[in-house]
């Protein structure tokens, strides 16, 4: 915005999300994806001749075939499990149309990602259990 650059060039941060850059100039910092730094999606896989993946979005460089497309019939549907995976799945259900319900034992989201989240250096970890958990909120 101040012009004092001509270009801004991310790698593991637009693998995380590549609509990073517009919703930054959006103003919908809440709606990013911020990268953790893990290097298991997209460094390990690039090392052993795959393609780039992350392992916070899993539509990575399949952004073409795996659309989130309205679903015909409307459910409710209830997800056992507020962990990473339970916690998308309700994300991609709830963006189809879906009425969601997630169920968890504990008193919070994130399941295991909680304790990764612990020591120091791996505070990143945290971010993508608030980016879940506002995603949730904002979907209902």
């Amino acid at each position: 915005r101040s012009g004092k650059a001509d270009a801004c060039y991310m790698g593991r941060a637009s693998l995380a999300d590549p609509h990073m850059p517009e919703k930054a100039l959006s103003g919908r910092f809440e709606d990013i994806i911020q990268c953790m730094a893990c290097l298991q999606g997209c460094t390990s896989k690039i090392d052993s001749g795959c393609h780039g993946q992350c392992t916070l979005n899993p539509r990575t460089v399949r952004e073409d075939e795996v659309k989130i497309t309205p679903a015909q019939v409307k459910k409710n549907i209830f997800v056992a499990g507020g962990g990473p995976s339970g916690a998308e799945a309700a994300i991609v259900l709830a963006k189809r149309g879906h009425k969601v319900t997630v169920f968890e034992k504990e008193d919070r989201l994130g399941g295991m990602y909680g304790t990764a989240a612990v020591p120091p250096w791996k505070g990143e970890i945290s971010s993508f259990v608030v980016w879940q958990k506002t995603q949730l909120e904002k979907l209902g």
